[in-house]
Parts: C-alpha cells; sequence; structure tokens
C-alpha cells in the first residue's frame, strides 16, 4: 500500500508530528509505504512563532509546489490529507484538484471550520463556510480528535467517520520514579504554544494567590516571552527533545481554556502528556477535557476562578494525591492514550479503504 500524506507541517508542528508523522514507522513495519509533502516546513512555523509576521511570498511558493502534486496524486492508493489542501482557498478549487484521486483520508483535530463559519468578514462566510465540510464530503474517511469534531464530520455528510484521540508514544515517556510528592517547592507546569498560553491569564487571579500563599513555581514551557500579572514564571524553549524531561519536572499540570467554539475542537493533548508523566492535572471543565479526566481521579476539573483555586490548593497541600492522581493518570494513557492503542488502529483502517476500493 502507497500513501501520500499531505501534512500541513513538519515535526515542529504538533498537530502534523502527533496525528499523523508519529504513525509512519508503525506503518511502514508493516507493509505500508509512506510518502510525506508538509505544506510549509519549520523554519516557517519558528517565525510564527518567534512573532513574525506571515511571509506572503513564502505562503505562494509552499502553495505552488503543493498544486505541482496534482498530476501525481493518482500514483499512490490513499491520499491522507491533514484538515485541507490550501487554507483561506474556496472549496472549489480543491474540489477540483482532486477530482479523480483515489480514496481520501481526512484528519482533523482543531475546529478549523470555525476559521470560517464564525469569520466576523462576511465575504469569507459566504465563500468558506461549507469548505471543511466539502472536504469531509468527498473523503472516504475522517478520523477526528473528539467528539465535538466527529460529530461535524457525521453533520457533513462524511461516510466514515472515527473519533482517534491525539495520543503519546509511551516509549518516549517512560516512568521516571520522579517523586511528585516531595517536600518542598511545588512546581505547576504549562506545555503549549505561544498561540495558546493566552489562555493562561484566564486564571491569573488563583495562580497569583496560590504564589503568595504557598511555596510555588510556576514553570511555562513553549510559551514564549509573556506576562501574568502578579506573578513571574519560569519561561522555557520547547524542543521536541526536551518536553519529556520539562513534563516530568512538574508536580502539578494544568490546562486552562476559554469557552468559545473554537476550543471544543480542542482535543486535550496537555493533559495526556501530563499523565503520561504520572502527573496530576487540573484543567477547564470545557470540551473534550470532560471526556479524558474524570473529576478526582486523574485530576480535577475546574469551572470558574474559585475551582481552580480549591483544586490547585488541594493538590499543592496534599503530595500523597498528587501521587494517587499521578498514577491514575498513567493507567488511563496505558488503556487508552497511546500509540499502541490508535497505531494497530489507524492502520486497519487504511486496510479497510484499501481493499474496499
Amino acid at each position: 500500500m502507497r500513501i501520500l500524506l499531505l501534512s500541513r507541517y513538519e515535526r515542529m508542528g504538533q498537530s502534523s508530528r502527533l496525528r499523523t508523522l508519529q504513525y509512519i514507522p508503525y506503518l511502514k513495519d508493516h507493509g505500508v509505504r509512506t510518502e510525506t509533502a508538509s505544506l510549509f516546513d519549520d523554519s516557517y512555523l519558528a517565525a510564527l512563532n518567534a512573532g513574525k509576521a506571515r511571509n506572503p511570498v513564502t505562503i505562494l511558493h509552499a502553495y505552488l509546489n503543493r498544486l505541482r502534486l496534482a498530476p501525481v496524486l493518482r500514483r499512490y492508493d490513499i491520499i491522507w490529507l491533514e484538515k485541507e489542501l490550501f487554507p483561506w482557498i474556496p472549496f472549489v478549487f480543491e474540489k477540483r484538484l482532486l477530482n479523480g484521486a483515489p480514496p481520501i483520508v481526512m484528519d482533523i483535530d482543531d475546529a478549523d471550520f470555525h476559521h470560517y463559519d464564525l469569520s466576523g468578514n462576511p465575504m469569507i462566510r459566504i465563500l468558506m463556510s461549507s469548505k471543511i465540510a466539502g472536504l469531509m464530503n468527498l473523503s472516504a474517511l475522517v478520523t477526528a480528535g473528539n467528539n465535538y469534531l466527529a460529530s461535524y464530520a457525521r453533520k457533513s455528510g462524511a461516510r466514515a467517520v472515527e473519533e482517534l484521540p491525539t495520543v503519546v508514544d509511551l516509549a518516549r515517556y517512560p516512568i521516571t520514579g520522579r517523586n511528585s510528592g516531595a517536600e518542598g517547592t511545588v512546581t505547576i507546569g504549562w506545555i503549549g504554544s505561544p498561540t495558546t498560553a493566552p489562555y493562561l491569564n484566564t486564571i491569573a487571579p488563583a495562580l497569583r494567590d496560590l504564589a503568595h500563599e504557598n511555596s510555588v513555581r510556576l514553570v511555562l514551557v513553549g510559551s514564549g516571552d509573556m506576562a501574568i500579572d502578579g506573578v513571574k514564571p519560569e519561561i522555557y524553549p520547547w524542543t521536541e527533545d526536551s518536553e519529556v524531561d520539562m513534563v516530568s519536572s512538574f508536580d502539578i499540570g494544568i490546562m486552562p481554556l476559554a469557552k468559545t467554539p473554537w476550543e471544543l475542537g480542542k482535543c486535550g493533548y496537555k493533559i495526556i502528556q501530563y499523565m503520561a508523566c504520572s502527573k496530576p492535572v487540573v484543567a477547564s471543565a470545557f470540551g473534550a477535557n470532560l471526556s479524558i479526566i474524570k473529576n478526582g481521579q486523574e485530576g480535577f476539573l475546574a469551572d470558574g476562578i474559585e475551582d481552580w483555586r480549591r483544586a490547585l490548593r488541594q493538590l499543592i497541600r496534599d503530595p500523597g494525591l498528587r501521587l494517587r492522581m499521578g498514577a491514575s493518570g498513567r493507567r488511563l494513557v496505558e488503556q487508552r492514550y497511546c500509540t499502541g492503542i490508535t497505531a494497530p488502529r489507524l492502520l486497519n483502517l487504511f486496510r479497510n479503504i484499501h481493499s474496499s476500493n
């Protein structure tokens, strides 16, 4: 079986790395040849994360490179598409390009359709609001990162939809024996990107109060430079090589969210990373978080500042609770949220599509 993967980014892009690229070695071991053609390279994403403006020349060059793939699409058995071919280009152009192409497996792990259907620009809404739904309808299969995205795909008329969570490779997350129950300063940690870091401001009052009450440090990985009123965080860059060690250094992992339709498309990967490192979690009681965490078991779901204060205070003051919740979270990842579970599922999905064509 020969697959052409049309990913959005290279390995620096979290969605591309976790939703598609991390499965390629497993697929290869089982006789599937995957060739990758990313739309943007790591230098483009690094520039965005550094706060630089999007470069129109770079974008045009990337789009032309992808357009040149049109004549070779038929050489493959399956087209594995991350989200869309060309962001901000109307569906009619992508439909024409994909006409006569092999079966498409479309993967989505964000509510990208809300960039279009909830845009403040009426022309974008007119031209683009049904684009993602149209691509889903064209696809032989849509793999969705959570139930909200899967429901959208079904309502769009997708022929087949599978909910496939964003997961970790446990080979990269060994149980280290680091003691989250140790006495002394407690580390509250967050990992993400500059685009998700502003969510931390939604819980700034709780973080500020707890920092004044307790011996607490706040560690941010991948946020870029940012200020949180009344708190002085320690900020570290994200790298793929260091992320597991950084999360392992936390005592508590946090995932605040805003409450908008966009956040309903978030797949809770931070939570899964924390749990893979045996860390208790405090997360906003919203979206996919509700389906991952059982409140009081792997961590706490917080709805409002007082909930955040209460949950973090309880974990800060109870090392034993941190250990028990961390162990529970690790077991959950081993049972549901690792490539050992999802990779065989994905392989079978590809085989079924291939055999039916």
